[in-house]
């Protein structure tokens, strides 16, 4: 609690073009406690970090229309402090932040999330 009002749940952006995978990852991480804004291209991801509300990203490697590199730095950019999670069905991570490599359980990417912003007990 802060100020006798509850703490609002972080916000994650979760940005993948394959919907079925997204979805997933938006259910677990809601059940988690998160409120989560989900978006399928990097165009539609910034469109949501500019109102200063995000604390993270969980973004696929290969979006389409925009590289992960240049979809990580615009965010940081808008938001320096925001931490990425980059997911790949290929084991190459050479992005910035951290990695995940799919196929992974839910309940790992929780994991990860709850870890990347200092949140593991909750």
């Amino acid at each position: 609690m802060t100020g006798g009002r509850p703490e609002r749940p972080p916000n994650v952006l979760v940005v993948d073009d394959s919907e079925p995978l997204r979805r997933l990852m938006v259910r677990a991480l809601t059940a988690a406690g998160f409120t989560v804004i989900e978006a399928g291209d990097g165009e539609s991801a910034l469109r949501f970090a500019g109102d200063g509300t995000l604390v993270a990203v969980v973004t696929d490697v290969g979006l389409p229309g925009m590289s992960r590199l240049e979809l990580a730095a615009k965010l940081t950019e808008i938001n320096p402090e925001l931490c990425v999670l980059c997911t790949s069905g290929l084991d190459t991570p050479d992005a910035p932040g951290e990695f995940l490599v799919k196929p992974f359980a839910p309940s790992v990417l929780v994991q990860r999330v709850r870890a990347m912003l200092g949140r593991d007990g909750t």
